[in-house]
């Protein structure tokens, strides 16, 4: 049995992360447009709006683009309290929210090179390089809420307030948002509390463990190699990692991502929830958000399991050969090396394991592959 948990944990992660020059440049765009926007909202309502970090930027699944089409993402929430907009009809309220910060984005951008991409009904996009872009989406939040709401950031210090004297803040647990509101470019507010995921997966990282995250973001690194554009949502993929993943630390990322991928196909015969809604009423089927996906997620699934088993377990096969079997469900960011056996301990018990049927069907290439 050959052993690739090191070509997983170490190359194949590094690959897959941006690199230095990139987070730099990010951390000081974010910085840019949530000074800029304090001030300037500041001068217009007399308050400073509040930030969070949101989606794989807050819990910490980014990955770098496979392919020059993608994008980097990274999503800061803009919030206000609901007073700012009492005075205002609900759908003349959100479109005024967007028309200032537009107009506040769309001067920085142009005084840094940058695109501002007003085409998003959900938030405002400033494209700050090709592969590169920051997400503002805009709510509001009860005025008690919003006297306490503070960030969860990746940059060196708090911008709760934008103001560097404050505490660097990590956590987002002390506080309880009874009603979010995301407002929409066309006119309306959604309920909509970001919040909820990210504590989900906090919690999920925290107590299934750093390899949990690494299966994310494997996943994830996977979808981008085979949909060049589009693809199922992250969320949906992070959701479905929780539900097959089986702490394994011991036994190595590849038998770990092994195991989630055997189950894969057969799990997307049923709903795949929100599970970070308490009520199970509310709980979103997220199957229905990515149903034009789910029946090539699993032929994909299904052959991904088939050559990565092949690539543990045929020993009749040479490292090249099964290498290539891995580099063609995750391109080249996979490293292509002489691959170690595995301990024949950890062997022996990996052989013991049930394996669910898996798919052995050929690989169908779409046009990311």
């Amino acid at each position: 049995m050959r052993d690739f948990d090191n070509e997983f944990r170490s190359t194949f992660i590094k690959n897959i992360t941006p690199d230095s020059s990139k987070r730099e440049r990010i951390t000081s765009a974010v910085i840019q447009i949530k000074q800029t926007l304090s001030t300037e909202l500041n001068n217009l309502h007399s308050r400073k709006p509040r930030f969070m970090t949101q989606g794989s930027a807050g819990y910490k699944t980014q990955n770098a683009p496979c392919y020059p089409e993608q994008q980097i993402d990274y999503d800061i929430g803009c919030y206000f309290p609901f007073s700012e907009w009492e005075d205002e009809k609900p759908k003349t309220a959100a479109k005024e929210f967007f028309k200032e910060v537009d107009t506040i984005l769309e001067k920085l951008s142009k005084s840094n090179n940058w695109i501002l991409d007003k085409s998003k009904n959900t938030c405002c996009r400033v494209i700050i390089e090709n592969d590169i872009h920051i997400d503002i989406p805009l709510y509001s939040i009860p005025d008690e809420e919003f006297k306490t709401i503070v960030e969860s950031t990746e940059c060196k210090k708090s911008f709760s307030m934008v103001d560097s004297k404050e505490p660097e803040v990590d956590s987002w647990d002390n506080f309880n948002f009874d009603k979010v509101l995301l407002a929409q470019r066309e006119g309306d507010w959604v309920e909509s509390d970001p919040r909820k995921v990210n504590l989900y997966f906090k919690d999920a990282f925290n107590t299934k463990g750093e390899q949990f995250r690494r299966i994310c973001r494997y996943l994830k690194a996977w979808r981008d190699f085979k949909w060049k554009e589009g693809g199922p949502s992250s969320i949906f993929l992070m959701f479905l990692a929780d539900d097959l993943y089986e702490k394994k630390s011991e036994k190595g990322d590849d038998y770990a991502l092994y195991l989630v991928l055997t189950q894969l196909p057969e799990r997307l015969t049923t709903p795949v929830l929100n599970k970070a809604v308490n009520n199970d009423e509310e709980k979103e089927d997220l199957t229905q958000r990515n149903k034009k996906y789910i029946e090539q997620l699993k032929e994909f699934a299904g052959n991904f399991a088939t050559d990565l088993g092949k690539a543990i377990y045929d020993e009749t096969m040479d490292d090249a050969s099964a290498c290539e079997l891995i580099r063609r469900n995750l391109g080249n960011r996979f490293p292509s090396c002489i691959i170690p056996k595995r301990d024949k301990k950890i062997a022996d018990e990996i052989r013991k394991e049930p394996i669910s049927k898996i798919s052995s069907t050929p690989l169908v290439r779409t046009r990311a592959g």
